[in-house]
């Protein structure tokens, strides 16, 4: 049997916060929208054909992998 209490997780180690100041632009507005999905995701097909799949479907998606 598998000891689930050895996965647990404390809330305070569920989150994560970034350093702003690693970032180049000062708000989103900044942002180019990229023009394709694959301008976004380099490599990873199978989760490219996932991820356009739901937004034709209008579905969520969860991808999960390494």
């Amino acid at each position: 049997m598998v000891d689930i209490l050895k996965y647990k997780v404390s809330p305070e180690k569920m989150g994560w916060n970034c350093d702003p100041s690693e970032f180049r632009f000062k708000t989103t507005a900044e942002l180019k929208e990229p023009e394709k999905l694959e301008d976004i995701i380099k490599g990873q097909e199978t989760a490219k054909k996932q991820l356009k799949d739901a937004i034709r479907l209008g579905q969520n998606a969860i991808l999960v992998g390494p």
